[in-house]
C-alpha cells in the first residue's frame, strides 16, 4: 500500500480506499474479502447514458492512472519479501 500511495502522490492522483462497496467487475472478489484495486477516472453527467461518448474520457487522468498501475505492478514484481503477506485465506 505504501508503494501505491507514494506513486499516486507523485502523479498528482487522489486515492480513496473503501470497503464493503463494490459495483463493477471486481465486486465478486471484494464480496469474498479478496483485496482488489479499482482504477476509475470518475463520474460525469453522461456516465452510462447514450450520450456517454469517447470525448468524455479524461485522457490526461487516465494516463496518470495507467502510470500508477504500471509503477506498482513493477514494484510488486520486484518485491523480495514473503508473497503470502499480500494474500488472504
Amino acid at each position: 500500500r505504501q508503494w501505491l500511495m507514494a506513486s499516486a502522490e507523485r502523479l498528482g492522483l487522489q486515492l480513496k480506499t473503501e470497503t464493503g462497496r463494490a459495483w463493477s467487475d471486481h465486486a465478486p472478489f471484494a464480496r469474498r474479502d479478496i483485496p482488489v484495486l479499482f482504477f476509475f477516472t470518475g463520474f460525469h453527467e453522461d456516465y452510462h447514458q447514450p450520450t456517454d461518448t469517447v470525448d468524455k474520457i479524461n485522457l490526461e487522468k487516465m494516463t496518470r492512472i495507467v502510470q500508477l498501475a504500471y509503477l506498482n505492478l513493477w514494484s510488486l514484481a520486484d518485491y523480495d519479501e514473503n508473497y503470502e503477506a499480500y494474500t488472504t485465506n
